[in-house]
């Protein structure tokens, strides 16, 4: 991404947000990680791709535990992006899944040619990586957030 864009969300675009969030392929998986040599979680991916947008954001927060208090994950979500129905999503929007029993996990959406995809920083995995939406995660799916002035 262009130094140009970086420097302002007017530029904050659902094809800038999955590109940011498509550079972290492959990085490793880091509980509270916020570096893409030493790791990122799925918060983390989120909140690196806001900042690459708006450098002056700083709304970062790792006080967090490995499955943190689902009331808390929702909130902050629900206070720094714009809430919308899970139907309504469109690619570039940052889906809120259950991760076994909490709602703790977070992954960009898109469509490609059809066909959905998450892009996401999974301990599972141990990186960051993409993947079709399959069944079991559209299944989880709690809530749907796009980021605030996104501008397509």
């Amino acid at each position: 991404m262009s130094q140009d864009k970086i420097k302002s969300t007017k530029f904050l675009t659902r094809n800038s947000v999955l590109e940011e969030a498509r550079s972290w392929l492959g990085a490793p998986f880091r509980h509270q990680g916020r570096n893409r040599a030493h790791g990122v979680d799925c918060v983390g991916l989120a909140i690196m791709v806001q900042k690459a947008h708006d450098p002056d954001w700083d709304h970062d927060i790792t006080n967090y535990r490995r499955e943190p208090d689902q009331g808390y994950f929702l909130s902050l979500f629900r206070e720094l992006m714009v809430e919308k129905p899970i139907a309504d999503r469109l690619p570039g929007d940052i889906l809120l899944m259950r991760d076994r029993r909490f709602t703790c996990h977070c992954v960009f959406y898109d469509v490609k040619s059809g066909t959905e995809f998450i892009v996401h920083s999974y301990a599972l995995r141990r990186k960051v990586v993409e993947e079709q939406l399959s069944t079991e995660w559209r299944n989880n799916t709690t809530h749907c957030f796009e980021f605030k002035g996104i501008t397509d």
